[in-house]
């Protein structure tokens, strides 16, 4: 036969004590967590921004509504990988400037004509020579009087300048939007003197600042790497980033109508239906709206290539390739992508809508630059070919300002014919 099991007895005390250490941090995480949901609630965001927007702030037009709903957007600046800097960028070359002058008179009229100050016209001027069997004047000016310039002469000297395709650095400068220019540098970790020396050669257009002088700053910085920072600094972009906001008030079958144009309902009806059930409502980056093509490229730079056809991937494939499954190459030709907007789309004037292809168009006829609206003026645009030129979202009217260099643009819309 077995023994009785042992019995211990634990004195009533001791149980009183157990319980305490037991209990204790469940009290202590109940009052933790009644303080957190009885305390000060956050700030609810401001409705519209007042101050001028810089980097990460939120820019004017903040919860605007129309067809695509109540969006707000904020405003960053991106810069290009490092290996995507050219080297040619990175060396400094000799200044020298195309006049739009075939011959010694009309040199002559154009300084006249131009309105420098006589102290900044005289050594210019005395740069001027033939430009040889080509026919034209060149100028190869000294740097000091480069440096001399005062920020407004620089401004319609280069205005001048940009008229001809062979000044690059004039009529293609380094921009920044006048309100961006503090973020422009900010933690660039450029040496204090060289962010000196770039400011004061910053010259203003159409309310962005522009920069064509980079040859008179890479002689001062000592090494390669750090030419190569100072490059990838100004070569930054500023971009929006743009979200939608979704709650139970929201109209969602006008806002599928809308960002499902394209034949895209069926993706984008799910979730913002999902969105608008929560009770606290959600927000949406306006990438995931857009359709593939676009949401592939937006904020990414194209890979370098030697292939001049990669080179041709420019503003006008991008608008015309916006709704594509795969991208169609013909419309890296400048002549297939004109007669695909004659063929495919319809000019309108009513009210815009997403995925309309926005023309910009000189008083000749000639069209400059294509970029395709959004929502609430803000379009999906490269503006340029280059490769170091990201694809980005950004407001229409900055984006005409950017191309206006010495006569107004007219913008056209044209949108896809029904299928």
């Amino acid at each position: 036969m077995s023994a009785p099991p042992s019995v211990i007895r634990v004195p009533r005390r001791a149980w009183y004590g157990l319980a305490c250490v037991l209990l204790v941090p469940w009290v202590l995480v109940v009052w933790l967590l009644l303080r957190e949901t009885s305390g000060p609630k956050p700030a609810a965001p401001a409705a519209a921004a007042t101050r001028s927007p810089g980097t990460g702030a939120t820019v004017p037009g903040e919860n605007a509504s129309g067809p695509w709903g109540r969006l707000s957007f904020s405003r960053v600046l991106i810069e290009p990988p490092e290996d995507f800097i050219p080297v040619v960028f990175t060396t400094p070359q000799p200044i020298r400037w195309h006049l739009p002058a075939a011959d010694a008179a009309a040199a002559t009229r154009f300084w006249s004509e131009l309105g420098l100050a006589p102290a900044a016209t005289a050594p210019l001027q005395r740069a001027a020579e033939p430009a040889g069997p080509g026919g034209g004047w060149i100028v190869r000016p000294d740097p000091e009087a480069v440096l001399a310039l005062t920020a407004a002469d620089r401004t319609k000297l280069y205005t001048a300048l940009a008229a001809d395709p062979r000044n690059a650095l004039q009529r293609d400068p380094f921009r920044c939007r006048t309100e961006a220019v503090e973020d422009w540098f900010e933690g660039s970790g450029l040496p204090d003197d060289v962010v000196a020396l770039t400011r004061r050669l910053l010259y203003e257009r159409n309310g962005s600042m522009y920069f064509s002088d980079h040859d008179l700053v890479l002689p001062r910085i000592p090494t390669a790497a750090g030419r190569i920072r100072y490059i990838k600094v100004m070569s930054r972009k500023t971009a929006l980033l743009g979200q939608l906001h979704v709650d139970r008030s929201s109209d969602v079958d006008a806002l599928v109508r809308y960002w499902g144009q394209g034949r895209r309902s069926k993706d984008i009806e799910p979730l913002l239906q999902s969105l608008a059930r929560r009770p606290e409502g959600g927000s949406l980056d306006l990438v995931h709206l857009l359709p593939p093509f676009a949401r592939r490229l937006l904020y990414t730079y194209p890979i370098p290539s030697d292939d001049p056809a990669d080179l041709a991937h420019d503003c006008h494939w991008t608008s015309l390739n916006f709704y594509s499954t795969q991208p169609d190459n013909r419309f890296a030709d400048l002549e297939q992508a004109r007669l695909a907007l004659l063929r495919d789309y319809y000019q309108v004037n009513g009210a815009p809508a997403l995925g309309d292809i926005v023309m910009f168009v000189r008083p000749d006829g000639q069209g400059v630059h294509s970029c395709v609206y959004v929502a609430d003026d803000v379009v999906f645009t490269k503006n340029g070919a280059a490769f170091s030129v990201p694809w980005t979202l950004a407001r229409l009217e900055n984006v005409v300002a950017f191309y206006t260099v010495t006569e107004p643009l007219e913008v056209r819309r044209y949108r896809l014919k029904p299928r």
